[in-house]
């Protein structure tokens, strides 16, 4: 059994045991399985939910679903059926006491790569993928790097600016 105490905010139901110790909710194979928080005006404003039929975990607060988790590994923030590893419906904010930082790591083992593109980013409106935007993307030249300023106008990318691998612009 463990060694702590516990706290009394939580000790309505305890599981505990000298080795592992675990609990299992079970439920039809295509219903849902959960776990609800709230209070005696609304008992499920809160809940942690899993959907049988379609492996989908999810997250709520204030009632709706914030955090999706798809059995494709496809976490979705703001955004119940996320198509790609992550995926957020709204502002992403990163803050550091150093340098914030946004890392795309494409193919790491490029040396012999001749204009294989390695990372895009796509600034875009009007849908997804988008009708109109801009699209920055570097290019691979065997360990040099060539960097890449398109426009997007009706599905069609137009090239603004270039940089090639020994710094030329174009």
């Amino acid at each position: 059994s463990g060694s702590g105490a516990v706290d009394a905010a939580g000790d309505e139901l305890i599981l505990e045991g000298s080795g592992h110790a675990g609990m299992t909710i079970l439920s039809g194979a295509s219903s849902a399985a959960s776990i609800f928080f709230g209070d005696s005006s609304d008992t499920n404003r809160n809940y942690i939910q899993v959907n049988n039929g379609t492996d989908l975990m999810q997250f709520a607060t204030a009632a709706t679903a914030r955090l999706s988790i798809t059995s494709a590994s496809n976490v979705g923030i703001g955004t119940t059926n996320p198509d790609q590893k992550l995926e957020v419906a709204g502002t992403i904010k990163s803050t550091s006491t150093g340098a914030a930082r946004l890392i795309l790591n494409g193919d790491s083992n490029n040396t012999g790569d001749a204009g294989d593109i390695d990372g895009i980013i796509d600034l875009v409106h009007d849908g997804d993928p988008g009708t109109y935007g801009y699209r920055i993307n570097t290019e691979n030249y065997g360990g040099k790097t060539a960097l890449h300023f398109q426009e997007n106008i009706a599905n069609a990318y137009t090239s603004r600016i270039y940089i090639d691998q020994d710094g030329d612009v174009g």
